[in-house]
């Protein structure tokens, strides 16, 4: 499987601002954390800006994995990475742009486009009926010279 890698570097800085993700239902996206000391696994909060609750995930050497379900909104994503030192908490935040569009099943062929579908599928439908045709005789003349 791939998957697209968003990098982000804290500096001084607690809260900053990723690279928008290149549209919104893509998917398989990881967010790469860059800057900051973090265990061998650590933990990050991710929810759509606005929203009350949050997806929990497990972070690694790789990097996090950003949940699909957030994609789908189109609305901001906001990572939260909360590490502790000596009993000592500090949170730091990514906010990571998503741009909008359409679903792809919502878009409908205009006619000429459905036209320009349906004579491809017969033309590979018939294709393919040539192609049966040729081997069922390729493989009876094989048996006649046998």
């Amino acid at each position: 499987m791939t998957y697209n890698k968003i990098s982000v570097a804290f500096g001084a800085l607690r809260r900053i601002t990723a690279p928008p993700i290149s549209y919104q239902y893509d998917q398989t996206q990881i967010l790469v954390i860059n800057g900051l000391d973090l265990p061998e696994y650590y933990r990050v909060d991710f929810c759509n800006e606005g929203d009350t609750s949050a997806y929990s995930i497990v972070g690694g050497a790789d990097g996090v994995a950003i949940p699909d379900a957030l994609l789908l909104t189109g609305k901001p994503i906001k990572a939260y990475i909360v590490l502790v030192d000596n009993g000592v908490s500090t949170r730091y935040e990514v906010t990571i742009p998503v741009r909008s569009r359409p679903p792809a099943n919502d878009i409908e062929p205009t006619p000429a486009e459905q036209a320009q579908i349906d004579a491809l599928l017969e033309s590979l439908n018939d294709g393919v009926t040539r192609s049966e045709t040729a081997a069922e005789d390729a493989e009876q003349s094989a048996e006649n010279a046998a």
